[in-house]
């Protein structure tokens, strides 16, 4: 056993123990003499939750479970991370994996295995693996050689399992947020010195298995992960590939040190052990809740174990009568392996793992329809600016949540000041046409061509646009912002495990009530010791093991922020459409809520914080509008009539802002749509 672990009592920190003075080792490794491989890969001063139960957290464990074969014998199928499977030596491969009864390895000191190829009773290879580990990093260097022992050249392929999945947590807010990896290296057409890594691309779990084609896994479709059709034709090449879920990352990645360097004497980062990548995957026979997953095939797909396994390029390996006076010539297949938080920080502490790009590990994105909205440059921009309000300014991760919320309505009240300005307007601008859009539609109600038609002369004349009501265009123009900050909160990893206000309710409780004590969890006021799922609820807001608070209190503070940023009516609405968007309403305030149920409470206390500021301005915008819509009056009152005339004509001339502008092309557009509908009208119409 490699490494040291702190003790389970030592006081936590963002899921640690406090540092000691004197560097530590942040993981314990177990290694396996089969494939000399790793058993369990344990962090150090990391904790799988805040209670006083809790235990280290474990980010790679071997994974068995019985399996029928075709032959109709039940025999253990055997997952182990980072385990050599074979080589492939002048054609022919020879498995390595060995088993626990019959080892291929033996273990020659702490961490250091050895094999022996032999053919014929004449010894062919000897293959050397050692696990070195250094305190203070979160990284592992594998070093793993071969030595030909024959008077011929020899050539030789290596193949191994990588990483597998990060043990399943509990299931809960975010759905399953495990993910297969990639770190890519784009090709000399957009990347000619070969030093940028891209880590943006990601897999989800379930999409990564792909389809079960048994009952139990051990065949799923896509087996191929890299290189795929579109890596080959741009010539990119792979830098690391790993596994991760919201907080943790195992990776493997090239150890540039020890690779060649290319031809223009630059760095390779290059992982010459994974020329091509597999996936190999196998259910679990149950879920995290105990339910049965055999015959499932989404059952299958989702509780599979997921492992890579990674083929290296060949190598032609000189004769043993070769050898320099410096020693044998070995063919390296050396890897690092990187197992730690998703943390720019940690990363960045190891040397091989900053030059191979892991860092790029670090992405603040939910994928799907919004990763468009969580490009990295914003969510890296936001989460740099969190830090500084934690580090340097208020030393309290839920209070800089809250004043980064409140920076960013600041920064943003400008455009959210012009809609609801519009918006304003415009439902008292409808007000007052409501008795004329009565009349009109009392006289051309049977005629619902002309009834539009003399509805749109009307608005013509009042110089009144539908398209004002447009004032919500800009809201979604800051979208991207809102979710960008959402995802950032909800994958930081600095948020583990982190108290809200400076730990106070903990403090005052001795640290007997969990109540906001992790910024990563529910708040948990009251936990209930056990878990029950609501029947057709369940999937969106989880099971509930606790009476979590923050959520209900963000229904209240969600209906307020409903009726002060709500339009006023316009008066032209039918019952049934007034009776349709008070239902939406209450929809809106119960099932937010509800979606809110589990989730984390760094999340909660962001919307929660949100949604009153939100009100707040909304209230000192309405006050403001009602206050100038009064003076207007007041001097359109006193105005003469060719005053009031010459005021309207110089408002028309009036230079316009940006999203006026942007009314004002849509309104072309839509006039220009309206136009060519009438004409096919017409058109229509002298065909018959």
């Amino acid at each position: 056993m490699l490494g040291e672990l702190a003790p389970t009592s030592a006081a936590a920190k963002g899921g640690s123990a406090k540092v000691a003075a004197e560097p530590v080792f942040e993981l314990q490794l177990q290694p396996t003499v089969i494939g000399a491989g790793i058993s369990t890969l344990t962090l150090a001063r990391h904790f799988d939750s805040i209670s006083a139960a809790r235990t280290h957290e474990v980010v790679q464990q071997a994974f068995e479970r019985n399996v029928a074969f075709d032959d109709g014998i039940t025999r253990p199928f055997v997952l182990i991370p980072m385990a050599v499977l074979g080589v492939t030596v002048d054609g022919t491969y020879v498995s390595l994996s060995g088993t626990a009864e019959a080892p291929v390895w033996r273990e020659t000191a702490p961490g250091t295995f050895e094999a022996i190829i032999a053919s014929d009773d004449r010894e062919v290879l000897r293959l050397i693996r050692r696990y070195e580990l250094a305190k203070a990093t979160y990284a592992i260097r594998i070093i793993q050689t071969a030595e030909n022992l024959t008077g011929q050249p020899l050539t030789l392929a290596w193949r191994q399992t990588g990483t597998l999945d990060l043990p399943n947590s509990r299931p809960g807010y975010g759905g399953d947020v495990r993910r297969l990896r990639m770190g890519i290296i784009p090709g000399p057409a957009s990347n000619p010195d070969g030093q940028f890594v891209s880590g943006t691309d990601f897999t989800p779990h379930a999409t990564a298995v792909g389809d079960a084609l048994d009952g139990v896994g051990l065949e799923f479709s896509e087996t191929v992960a890299f290189p795929t059709a579109k890596n080959i034709e741009n010539a990119q090449k792979l830098a690391w590939v790993g596994n991760t879920n919201r907080f943790f990352g195992v990776v493997a990645f090239s150890l540039v040190d020890r690779n060649p360097r290319r031809t223009d004497g630059l760095l390779s980062k290059a992982l010459p052990l994974a020329a091509s990548v597999e996936k190999v995957a196998i259910s679990r026979e149950f879920d995290f809740w105990g339910n049965l997953t055999t015959g499932n095939s989404g059952a299958l797909a989702t509780n599979a174990v997921l492992a890579t396994v990674l083929q290296s390029v060949a190598y032609t390996l000189p004769a043993a009568s070769t050898a320099s006076p410096a020693g044998p010539i070995l063919a390296d297949f050396s890897v690092g392996l990187y197992a730690g938080p998703v943390s720019e920080v940690a990363i960045n502490a190891d040397a091989g793992a900053r030059a191979a790009g892991v860092d790029g590990l670090v992405l603040y994105s939910f994928g799907g329809p919004c990763v468009i909205c969580t490009f990295q440059s914003l969510t890296l921009t936001l989460r740099w600016y969190l830090g500084i309000l934690h580090d340097f300014v208020l030393f309290d991760w839920a209070l800089a949540v809250i004043v980064l919320v409140l920076t960013v309505r600041t920064i943003l009240h400008p455009i959210t000041r012009w809609s609801q300005i519009n918006l304003q307007r415009f439902g008292k601008q409808m007000q007052k046409l409501a008795p004329k859009q009565a009349a009109l539609k009392e006289k051309f109600g049977d005629d619902p061509k002309r009834l539009r038609e003399e509805v749109a002369r009307m608005m013509q004349e009042e110089k009144i646009n539908y398209l004002s009501a447009l004032g919500c265009l800009p809201m979604f123009l800051q979208m991207p912002v809102w979710i960008a900050l959402y995802a950032m909160i909800f994958f930081t990893f600095e948020l583990r495990h982190e108290p809200a206000f400076f730990g106070i309710i903990q403090t005052l409780s001795g640290g007997k009530w969990g109540f906001l004590g992790d910024l990563a969890e529910p708040d948990r006021l009251i936990p209930l010791g056990f878990s029950f799922g609501i029947p057709l609820l369940e999937s969106l807001m989880g099971r509930i093991d606790a009476f979590n608070i923050i959520p209900l209190l963000l229904g209240v503070v969600f209906y307020f922020q409903q009726k002060y940023m709500s339009p006023p009516s316009t008066g032209n609405m039918s019952p049934e459409m007034e009776s349709q968007q008070k239902i939406m309403k209450v929809m809106m305030v119960v099932m937010f809520p509800v979606f809110m149920y589990n989730a984390p409470a760094a999340l909660s206390l962001y919307f929660v914080a949100n949604s009153t500021l939100g009100i707040l301005e909304s209230k000192h915008i309405r006050a403001k509008f009602e206050e100038q819509e009064k003076l207007r009056e007041e001097r359109e009152r006193l105005l003469p009539p060719s005053a009031k005339r010459r005021a309207k004509t110089e408002g028309d001339d009036a230079p316009k802002g940006f999203f006026a502008k942007l009314q004002d092309r849509l309104a072309e557009k839509m006039a220009a749509a309206e136009k060519m509908r009438t004409d096919a009208e017409k058109q229509k119409r002298k065909m018959k």
